[in-house]
């Protein structure tokens, strides 16, 4: 069962991004994906949640039960965002995001009340590559510096803390095909150990398929399809050779998210979600289910536009 704690972060932090060489000490996702993730055409954002599997049949009776606000600059990435119900006596969740003029995250900012919870930091090279990634939290300080080889791809990642100690060190090697696709990844640890490494293949409907493999065993299996003009993001997860549970995303020819799965024989984490848009590509509602036929929970977004 090694594996299971490394896939419960998953299923609670389903935009974690899906790699070996994934060098941070608290479980985060990439700026890239942060970017992709954020990018929306509204200005201003209301988020209302209902807990009631009756919501359709008494909409005008029921009252949300949190709320949350999100401001956006004028090419819709996200700068603030709050959320209206308590995480502690100290006040609401606060986030803010400063961008650079390449519209790249510079840094982010998560506040309770008047207290700061964590920052991140960015640095990037002049073709965008991210070169440096500063995270606190709490009394916790890691940065990480990433280096790259001739291909692009990151060849080296070094992690110190707050006292500048080496902490990790994950050294990658790729083997490429033809076409210049990598076909193989190796990670060496600090200790110039091999940690793990994937395969990968790729076809016409399943555009890529890799396999993660940790002390010989396949850890995990990350697949991208295309099935008529939708896109999947499937991982399955196994341990010792036992297939433990599937998480899946499904997209629109746009890139919208439509349909969020997570499956697992041995948590409670099983749920579906839902996720509708109007005529102009604006998330207007989310729906929950947790092994039920009715939406257990109801998310309404509702936006306001200004010049």
């Amino acid at each position: 069962m090694k594996n299971v704690k490394a896939f419960i972060l998953i299923l609670f932090f389903p935009l974690v991004v899906f790699s070996q060489s994934q060098p941070n000490v608290v479980e985060q996702i990439q700026p890239k994906e942060i970017l992709t993730e954020l990018k929306v055409k509204s200005r201003v954002g209301y988020e209302y949640k209902y807990s009631d599997s009756t919501f359709y049949d008494h909409l005008a009776e029921l009252k949300a039960d949190t709320q949350s606000l999100a401001t956006f600059s004028k090419v819709g990435l996200l700068t603030r965002k709050h959320n209206y119900w308590a995480y502690s006596d100290e006040g609401i969740l606060k986030k803010k995001y400063d961008y650079d003029v390449n519209n790249r995250l510079n840094s982010s900012r998560e506040l309770i009340g008047d207290s700061l919870v964590r920052e991140e930091q960015f640095i990037y090279s002049e073709n965008g590559t991210l070169l440096d990634w500063t995270i606190v939290q709490g009394k916790s300080k890691y940065n990480q510096a990433f280096y790259y080889n001739k291909k692009g791809e990151i060849a080296l990642i070094k992690v110190k803390d707050k006292k500048k100690k080496l902490v990790r060190r994950d050294s990658i090697l790729y083997v490429y095909d033809k076409k210049g696709r990598v076909l193989k990844e190796w990670s060496f640890n600090i200790k110039n150990k091999l940690a793990d490494s994937l395969i990968y293949t790729y076809g016409t409907d399943t555009l890529s398929k890799k396999a993660l493999i940790i002390d010989g065993e396949i850890a995990f299996i990350y697949y991208k399809i295309k099935f008529g003009t939708f896109l999947f993001d499937r991982v399955e997860q196994y341990t010792e050779g036992h297939f433990m549970g599937v998480y899946s995303k499904m997209y629109d020819k746009k890139g919208n998210l439509l349909k969020e799965r997570n499956i697992h024989h041995y948590t409670n984490l099983n749920y579906t979600k839902n996720y509708l848009y109007n005529k102009e590509g604006l998330l207007v509602e989310k729906q929950i289910f947790k092994d039920t036929y009715k939406p257990t929970h109801i998310v309404l977004y509702d936006y306001q536009f200004y010049d």
